[in-house]
């Protein structure tokens, strides 16, 4: 059974291209956000179902930025213990830049079933 993410558990990697529409410069990633079911919980930590981005990109001549908001939504699962969906393992989005959101369980157990 795939572990499902708590608080902490989502990465944000900017992607290493160099150009946005012909400008050189380089993204960054800003602080993730995650939004959490305050009762469902695995370990003592809280359970996210939707996690968020801005990653930014900075123009090394002018230094005019662009933002992109990447947002990573629980899909359907199983795994709902009576409440909506939860992001789990491996699951990711990236954007059309290759900002990166992913979820990086590094706890050693799953959830349990029983």
């Amino acid at each position: 059974m795939p572990s499902v993410a708590v608080t902490g558990e989502v990465v944000a990697t900017a992607s290493s291209a160099t150009t946005l529409s012909g400008a050189t410069g380089a993204w960054t990633a800003g602080p993730v956000t995650e939004v959490s079911y305050p009762k469902l919980t695995v370990g003592g930590s809280a359970v996210i179902h939707e996690a968020s981005c801005t990653f930014t990109f900075t123009d090394g001549t002018t230094g005019a930025t662009v933002p992109s908001l990447v947002t990573l939504k629980a899909s359907s699962t199983a795994l709902q213990g009576g409440l909506s969906n939860v992001l789990r393992a491996d699951d990711s989005k990236v954007d059309n830049n290759g900002n990166r959101l992913a979820v990086n369980i590094t706890r050693q157990a799953a959830l349990d079933s029983g």
